[in-house]
């Protein structure tokens, strides 16, 4: 029962993270058909909005910015999606 009780949180922390990452790009694409210039939406960005302050720290500043909030979502969804096939 115990992994039951895991694989359900992985499953849901999944779908969630698939979830968000279809909203974002979603958002992104509207944003683009709309006013002819794609928007960057990074990690770092959604961090400074959430006032995450150790997303500020020179190290990982650079790598931060650069990474795409979608791609990093889906990345974070790929990893739930592991960690539920081990669990179960």
């Amino acid at each position: 029962m115990r992994g039951d009780r895991r694989g359900g949180f992985f499953s849901a922390a999944f779908f969630s993270c698939l979830g968000a990452a279809l909203c974002v790009f979603g958002w992104q694409g509207l944003t683009w058909l709309t006013t002819s210039t794609w928007k960057p939406l990074t990690v770092l960005s959604a961090l400074n909005w959430l006032h995450v302050r150790w997303a500020l720290s020179p190290e990982l500043h650079q790598l931060l910015g650069h990474t795409p909030l979608a791609l990093a979502l889906l990345g974070v969804a790929g990893l739930c999606f592991l960690l539920y096939a081990a669990l179960n």
